[in-house]
């Protein structure tokens, strides 16, 4: 866990992100990438491709688990930036509302994997 200057605690975890964007006008593959950060208010990952600011993203992110081998969480956000190697930054609504209800599970495996 690392303290970033906005003064959100920050989990640095590196595991498998899956972005379907949720433009109605275009329609895209799913992007694949690795998660590098996540924060209860955003998340940055590194992709595959580059998103315009603005675009919005569910992001499906596959993160390790004691008891089940792996946890699939799912996260909708706005894409803020995406730099030249396309490590992308998304900001979540609501302070980073789950869209499933696995934050024990993330804060646990998290944890876990910060012991080893």
């Amino acid at each position: 866990m690392t303290k970033d200057q906005r003064g959100q605690e920050r989990f640095r975890i590196e595991c498998p992100v899956v972005v379907q964007s949720q433009n109605i006008d275009v329609q895209t593959a799913d992007i694949r990438g690795i998660l590098i950060d996540i924060a209860s208010h955003g998340a940055r990952f590194v992709s595959t491709e580059s998103l315009p600011a603005g675009s919005h993203v569910v992001l499906e992110v596959e993160l390790p688990s004691p008891r089940r081998g792996s946890n699939r969480i799912r996260f909708e956000g706005t894409v803020l930036r995406s730099q030249l190697q396309y490590e992308v930054a998304v900001a979540f609504p609501d302070s980073g509302r789950f869209l499933r209800p696995d934050l024990e599970d993330f804060h646990q495996s998290v944890e876990a994997s910060e012991k080893e």
